[in-house]
């Protein structure tokens, strides 16, 4: 057997024993570094054929893992398979990057760069596939993907090792948190824990494709749920091919396949053939990632924008027939009821974000209201708060690493800058917003940043790559930076608030890119000024 699919709620291992052990075997990794321009755009057309979204790029990230070592069991048929996989995306208009037998730092670096390189541009589409052994532990609360090197921890001693090279589910919805693309979708043939799982939401119906689909979505589909063994020879990996190749996946006849169809599609084909698997989607839980859904477009230049009526049923295991060509006169109402509650659902969603803005106005309405009041007070203390600024001016003479100055900003004793007490004011932009920010920035103008140190237009500007290495502590990381005192690793409040362990311009540039910060694990990278990080304004001590 070749994987056991773990999912929702309690999954176990798939490997119930392990098997001798054998030596390591070297394979040569496969890379594609295709072009990232010249791509053509892919469009999705509403019910009035006008242009509904376009994907300006399409990236798929394909890792095949067959030859494995250390007490695991080799996928003879995993090469062949991903193969299909990368011809029919291919096909789909997507650019492919496909892997084979990766070990530990080479599976992590394929996520990592594959990210870093197309997960920042809105409107990409992006697209994860792993075929190869899973495993899980904890009664099936945390879950791993495996490298071809990581030892199997059923062999006695090895379970420490185990878990220093697998990449957990857990890891995995991180990334996907992560990522700035509008549409993602995760795809994984192998067994694994239903970790990614217990934060999602699955659909009632494969819906049509209206205004919603703009929304932000990061779905998932996997081969099984808990405790079913996975044939080596894979079922589900071929559906998913004919799914797009064969239209299959087109439960609705609309021309798309999207996200959610796809799931109820592979639900439903895969038990016909291995009535002991049942492969499973879902969404990431939360409003931001609720309303969008992955798609295909099956007919890039004529893509049928009108639907057929819908399903009757989704709940059973077996997709239902494809409707006949009936009367005209039939045909005619059918397209008109169709017509008419997509029209309904585009009017519900409108109505759902004319409450949130209302909603919105009126939160916005009263913190105004408590600002004003607020304004009184801070106009009573602004004397003291000016002294505080002048004690501030020179670094105190204490064993702190941070001081807070009582006034929305951190003076940092060791290299003497003043920092923004909050570190996420603002939100993610391009690196020529952020200076511009920066450079507008002023006591006067950031109330909502809970800034009140008198400082004015032009106090304000970021950190320079140097600055940014003397900020951070290697000891800690998530984020690499240390508490007030310079013990412990920090946490809200003490002394910054909102760190985020992600990425931070500085002011150090090179032509048309600049160096940015990771606050995760302090690596400084190169980046295009046009992609959108957070900003954290320093200022001198004057």
């Amino acid at each position: 057997m070749k994987k056991l699919l773990l999912m929702i709620p309690f999954l176990s291992a798939c490997v119930n024993a392990p098997i001798s052990q054998t030596p390591p075997v070297i394979e040569e990794i496969t890379r594609t570094q295709p072009p990232k321009r010249g791509i053509k755009p892919i469009i999705v057309l509403n019910h009035n054929r006008q242009p509904l979204l376009s994907y300006n790029n399409s990236y798929a990230l394909i890792i095949g893992q067959s030859k494995y070592s250390n007490g695991w069991s080799s996928l003879a048929t995993v090469p062949s398979e991903v193969t299909e996989v990368e011809t029919v995306l291919q096909e789909q208009g997507f650019v492919v990057e496909k892997h084979l037998n990766l070990n530990a730092v080479d599976l992590k670096a394929s996520y990592t760069n594959f990210i870093k390189n197309y997960g920042y541009e809105r409107e990409n589409r992006l697209l994860f596939f792993f075929s190869g052994h899973g495993y899980s532990r904890k009664n099936g609360k945390k879950g791993y993907i495996v490298p071809t090197d990581a030892p199997n921890p059923k062999i006695k001693g090895k379970e420490t090792a185990f878990l220093q090279n697998a990449i957990s589910m857990t890891q995995i919805n991180a990334w996907a948190k992560e990522i700035e693309a509008l549409h993602t979708l995760f795809l994984f043939d192998s067994c694994f824990s239903g970790t990614v799982f217990q934060n999602k939401a699955i659909s009632d119906a494969p819906p049509y494709i209206t205004e919603a689909i703009k929304n932000p979505a990061r779905q998932f589909i996997t081969a099984g749920s808990a405790d079913e063994m996975v044939p080596a020879n894979s079922v589900f990996t071929p559906a998913f091919v004919n799914a797009l190749r064969y239209k299959k996946g087109d439960l609705n006849g609309d021309g798309y396949v999207t996200g959610v169809e796809l799931g109820f599609y592979l639900a439903n084909e895969v038990p016909k053939h291995e009535p002991d698997q049942h492969p499973q989607h879902g969404k990431i839980k939360g409003y931001e990632y609720s309303l969008g859904d992955f798609v295909f477009v099956l007919d890039n230049e004529k893509p049928t924008a009108l639907p057929p009526p819908p399903m009757i049923s989704t709940k059973s295991p077996v997709l239902l027939p494809q409707f006949r060509q009936d009367a005209p006169e039939i045909m005619r109402l059918k397209r008109e009821i169709a017509l008419a509650k997509q029209e309904t659902a585009d009017l519900r969603h409108e109505k759902e974000q004319t409450d949130l803005a209302k909603i919105a106005l009126k939160n916005e309405q009263k913190e105004i209201l408590k600002l004003k009041k607020a304004k009184a007070v801070a106009d009573k203390k602004k004397a003291e708060m000016r002294k505080k600024l002048e004690a501030a001016k020179k670094p105190p003479l204490t064993g702190m690493r941070y001081t807070d100055n009582d006034n929305g900003t951190v003076t940092d004793n060791k290299s003497g800058l003043i920092w923004m007490k909050n570190a996420d004011c603002f939100r993610r932009v391009n690196w020529k917003k952020g200076m511009e920010l920066v450079a507008n920035l002023s006591s006067e103008s950031s109330k909502h940043c809970e800034l009140h140190d008198d400082s004015q237009k032009g106090d304000w500007r970021l950190p320079t790559k140097n600055e940014w290495e003397a900020m951070i502590n290697a000891t800690y990381s998530f984020p690499i930076l240390s508490n007030a005192a310079g013990t412990e690793q920090w946490t809200e409040g003490d002394a910054f608030t909102r760190v985020t362990p992600s990425w931070y311009w500085s002011s150090t540039m090179d032509k048309n890119s600049a160096w940015s910060m990771f606050l995760g694990d302090g690596v400084i990278y190169l980046d295009t000024k046009l992609n959108a990080h957070y900003i954290w304004p320093v200022k001198e001590i004057k």
